[in-house]
């Protein structure tokens, strides 16, 4: 039997609660047990309540359980109906990261530049506002990058010594990144950060002011949340100004038919005002 100070009698009784789990032992971290059934769930997750075979009703807090037992009341989550995504609350944040790498001196007989690349991707923020757990929710994304300038530099040097190793791209196209991360369970209150995957963007600095001349844009990222089963709960969107306002469908519509790993160019020109 479980000690004074672990098992917490509660105000309500057990006639006003609804029994929803099995019936099931429960130990905590000392060994003592007692036979009982889950009736509810702090929204922070910090408070179990549940009901004695006797019929009294107590409330404990979940650290005090067995490891084995806090994996089991995680499972039970987990089984419960979904709840509605029209009653479901959540924040969603993006915030843009990118990591600076080495610069290239590119020499050749047209020019000499200045090759810098970067990997650029988003910090994605879910925060749950729902007062219930929220679990098998997934997170799918589009990270868009204008692909304005290309180069073409081996390890060794320029391919082509004899011509100018870069190029503008004129149709200004789209280069996209789609990534998909299934999130652990949701408390309420307490963000889950993600690190979306990464594009990498060109820019090429010549003559002696060492100033860009030429070099790719990040256009932003939009993001969806949903269900296990696919149903929509929210979406957002950061899209630099200056590009057109993507929506989710419009992205599938365009998405690259021969592309299989997440990576590709939008199948249809967008030109920005930039």
């Amino acid at each position: 039997m479980f000690s004074a100070p672990f098992l917490l009698p509660s105000l309500h009784s057990s006639e006003s609660e609804e029994a929803e789990g099995e019936w099931h032992e429960f130990r905590d971290k000392q060994g003592n047990g007692v036979e009982a059934r889950i009736l509810s769930l702090a929204p922070d997750w910090r408070q179990i309540r549940i009901e004695r075979r006797d019929g009294m009703v107590f409330e404990l807090p979940v650290t005090r359980l067995s490891l084995d037992d806090q994996q089991n009341l995680r499972t039970w989550l987990l089984d419960r109906q979904a709840p509605d995504p029209q009653d479901v609350r959540i924040e969603l944040t993006l915030e843009k990261k990118e990591t600076n790498q080495e610069k290239t001196r590119i020499k050749s007989a047209v020019a000499d530049a200045t090759w810098e690349q970067s990997d650029v991707g988003y910090l994605l923020g879910v925060t749950s506002l729902s007062k219930v757990p929220l679990s098998s929710l997934k997170l799918e994304y589009y990270l868009l990058l204008e692909d304005a300038v290309s180069v073409s530099v081996s390890d060794s040097g320029t391919e082509n010594e004899t011509t100018q190793p870069w190029r503008t791209n004129r149709n200004q196209r789209i280069r996209y990144r789609y990534g998909s991360v299934s999130l652990p369970p949701l408390a309420f209150n307490r963000p889950h950060q993600v690190d979306t995957q990464t594009l990498t963007c060109d820019s090429v600095s010549t003559g002696r002011t060492g100033k860009t001349s030429f070099e790719d844009h990040v256009v932003g990222v939009v993001i969806r949340l949903l269900t296990e089963e696919g149903e929509l709960i929210q979406s957002a969107s950061e899209i630099v100004r200056g590009y057109p306002q993507f929506s989710w469908d419009q992205l599938l519509s365009m998405r690259d038919p021969g592309e299989t790993e997440g990576i590709g160019v939008l199948s249809k020109t967008i030109a920005s005002s930039q």
